[in-house]
């Protein structure tokens, strides 16, 4: 019969729960900590395990990453050693998650994949699905396409819970759409909508929409495009997602810049500097300077083009973007050039080539250019 020290630690672990619920860390570390104390004094290592991996889940919460992935390490030897193998499969998952995010995916997916082993092992459909999951994200961040359609189909016959569903639909939704194949990719994010749209999950939404409108977008088809990027962003700024209202400001902005949509797209240039500047986008506020002196120069504005440019320049080079530097320089070279500038234009593009990537499309186009 468990004694009155197991009854105490078992209610501290019950308080840690419904504060790291109520979005409260600091209370929830706090009743995990008693609650660990308690479970090493009376021996109770299997529980000790666990409360090291409930902490863990604070520090994430917390932003302290290194110090959970230590507590989700410390937490895995301890449950290895006691042979609690649904445990160890539970902390490895949640391991190679963090991993994941933290851009280490060769430990990640071995983390990951030794957490799948043990999930079908044991029968466990749910854990080995979410497993799936996230080896599917893994295969999209390192750009293996195939890889990642293949087995997040694998996930999504194994899924029960809406929510895993609507997340692996959206991840196979991106995968399609770098393979080029679009109508899959449509097709796979409309089942996301309803979805998200029962869980009451407007941030999820909000993603799909936008994602779904890049997929018009790689068409050219931008009145598609540009309906599912407005209805991305007005549910951005209702719930204050001021992020993701910059990633879906910036594709409306592209779209409008394509067509050539210069006094549509003007005024909601100068919306999301002022956005970018806000969450100190500092990439971003040098790329929407950039664009703004594009579009003055099709509008014949030489001094404001030439005053956007310069401070998209000065922005790169603050930021050591060597990319967007070079960029800024090429299109300064194209003004100057058309211009009949021909000495400024050379000394821009040769500036541009000193700093763009060798197999950049922007460099060829450079190359070609001084060759010519």
């Amino acid at each position: 019969m468990p004694s009155e020290q197991h009854h105490q630690a078992d209610h501290y672990q019950q308080l840690g729960d419904q504060a790291l619920a109520n979005q409260d860390p600091e209370q929830a570390l706090s009743h995990y900590t008693a609650a660990l104390r308690i479970f090493q004094e009376i021996g109770e290592h299997l529980q000790e395990a666990i409360i090291l991996r409930n902490m863990a889940r604070v520090y994430i919460v917390q932003k302290r990453n290194q110090e959970a992935i230590a507590l989700y390490q410390q937490s895995l030897r301890s449950q290895k050693a006691l042979g609690d193998q649904l445990g160890v499969g539970a902390t490895l998952y949640e391991l190679g998650t963090l991993l994941l995010a933290e851009e280490k995916r060769t430990e990640a997916r071995t983390h990951l994949n030794q957490s799948l082993r043990i999930y079908r092992i044991l029968g466990d459909r749910a854990g080995e699905a979410l497993c799936l999951i996230q080896l599917g994200l893994a295969h999209i961040q390192s750009k293996e396409w195939n890889q990642s359609t293949a087995t997040l189909t694998q996930a999504l016959e194994i899924i029960t819970d809406p929510r895993d569903q609507g997340q692996a639909l959206g991840l196979l939704g991106l995968g399609y759409l770098q393979l080029g194949r679009y109508h899959d990719a449509i097709q796979t994010f409309q089942q996301c909508i309803p979805i998200y749209q029962i869980l009451g999950d407007q941030q999820s939404e909000a993603q799909v929409l936008n994602d779904m409108g890049g997929v018009y977008a790689q068409q050219q088809r931008w009145t598609e495009a540009i309906q599912l990027f407005q209805e991305s962003l007005h549910l951005r700024k209702i719930l204050g997602d001021r992020a993701g209202e910059n990633q879906t400001l910036g594709n409306l902005n592209l779209a409008y810049l394509q067509q050539g949509l210069w006094e549509i797209v003007e005024p909601l240039l100068k919306i999301h500097l002022d956005l970018q500047k806000e969450l100190n986008d500092r990439i971003g506020v040098g790329q929407t300077l950039m664009n703004l002196g594009l579009v003055y120069a099709q509008q014949n504005k030489p001094e404001l083009r030439d005053h956007y440019f310069q401070a998209s320049l000065t922005q790169h080079r603050a930021t050591g973007y060597a990319f967007g530097e070079g960029q800024t320089l090429m299109n300064m070279g194209i003004m100057a050039a058309a211009e009949d500038q021909i000495d400024q234009a050379t000394t821009y593009f040769e500036a541009a080539l000193a700093v763009l990537p060798p197999q950049s499309p922007q460099y060829q186009q450079v190359s070609q250019w001084l060759g010519g």
